[in-house]
């Protein structure tokens, strides 16, 4: 009984600090029980949030929405689609488009879209062979001659006062079909950011597929 008595008050004598605090759990903080470095209990992360990073969402911006923008896609536009256009929903384009081949030398080819929705008339002319600086795609030789654009639903018959002269644009128009020759497009296919370059500056989006051209024998 003398020995047992011995190695329990001696085992008691151990838990103490001698400054009255409580150890045991080896953190290096003043809790006890989760060891983890932080004040927090029970979660062994290390951060007070109980998720392994200091907002408590997932990710380290503290939006809830793990990839940095507050809208779950990684566009950083905070509408939750990937076109950038911050309404949630995938774009549609609602724009009218006519298109008009004029043969010469060089050959030319004007293309006139009208949205309602911006609303913009904007006139767009080919040419080939051309050279331009847009960052724009476009087959056979052609390139950007000049492109109009009015902040209204209509382009003015003479063409006078535009609102803008855009003079940069990045993506693809397609010739989609030809003539029987090969020489002229039946049909375009566009996938365009416009800068407008008006004023404020405005971008106008161009995904249109299957527009007719006509000035040519496509059959």
């Amino acid at each position: 009984m003398t020995l047992s008595l011995a190695f329990a008050l001696l085992a008691c004598s151990g838990d103490d600090d001698g400054g009255g605090n409580e150890v045991g759990d080896g953190d290096g903080d003043p809790t006890t029980g989760d060891g983890d470095g932080d004040p927090s209990t029970g979660d062994g992360d290390g951060d007070p949030t109980g998720d392994g990073d200091p907002t408590g969402d997932g990710d380290p911006t503290g939006d809830g929405d793990g990839d940095g923008d507050g809208d779950g896609d990684p566009t950083g536009d905070g509408d939750g689609d990937p076109t950038g256009d911050g309404d949630g929903e995938p774009f549609v384009d609602n724009g009218t488009y006519t298109a008009v081949v004029m043969p010469g030398d060089p050959n030319r080819l004007t293309i006139t879209r009208v949205n309602n929705d911006e609303p913009t008339c904007t006139r767009l002319v080919l040419v080939s062979p051309g050279f331009d600086s847009f960052d724009i795609t476009i087959p056979m030789g052609y390139a950007v001659e000049e492109m109009m654009v009015w902040q209204q639903g209509f382009c003015p018959m003479d063409l006078a006062n535009p609102h803008g002269l855009p003079e940069s644009g990045t993506g693809t128009i397609n010739f989609a079909s030809y003539d029987a020759l090969m020489t002229y497009p039946c049909t375009l296919n566009f996938d365009l950011e416009i800068d407008n370059n008006t004023d404020p500056p405005s971008m106008s989006i161009w995904k249109k597929n299957g527009v007719p051209v006509t000035g040519v024998n496509c059959g």
